[in-house]
């Protein structure tokens, strides 16, 4: 299950790189700058942050809505950190939490689909495997 995690983690990653700037109106010239300045801050997050926290979440029995809300309550969480950081470090904490809740919205749901897709691969596999 780790490594399934992992690989979503990495699938989220490199679709994040580019889903993200289509969200900001940069210009065409910094579309892979956006890109680059967004996944160097939020790729670890997500491998540290939204791997373990989905090993937390994780149960075989639970609604897939629920799941999914449990993994936006950890990103709202992350966001929130990561804003107060911002302010802490004499920033304004609204200019960097509205930015970050849409990033963390999207990265979250990437992660979850992708996790998602490779469960049910993973499961088709497995049966595949023991009926043939």
């Amino acid at each position: 299950m780790l490594s399934r995690k992992i690989l979503a983690a990495c699938i989220t990653s490199v679709i994040g790189f580019f889903i993200v700037p289509l969200f900001f109106n940069f210009g065409p010239n910094e579309y892979f700058i956006v890109g680059w300045v967004v996944s160097t801050v939020t790729v670890p997050f997500t491998f540290v942050i939204g791997v373990i926290s989905s090993l937390i979440f994780y149960s075989k029995h639970q609604q897939v809505w629920i799941s999914y809300l449990k993994h936006i309550g950890s990103s709202l969480i992350c966001v929130a950190i990561f804003s107060l950081y911002g302010k802490l470090n004499g920033g304004q904490g609204i200019d960097v939490l509205i930015p970050a809740f849409f990033i963390g919205l999207i990265y979250t749901t990437i992660f979850f689909i992708a996790d998602y897709a490779t469960k049910y691969l993973e499961e088709r596999k497995d049966i595949s495997m023991i009926s043939g």
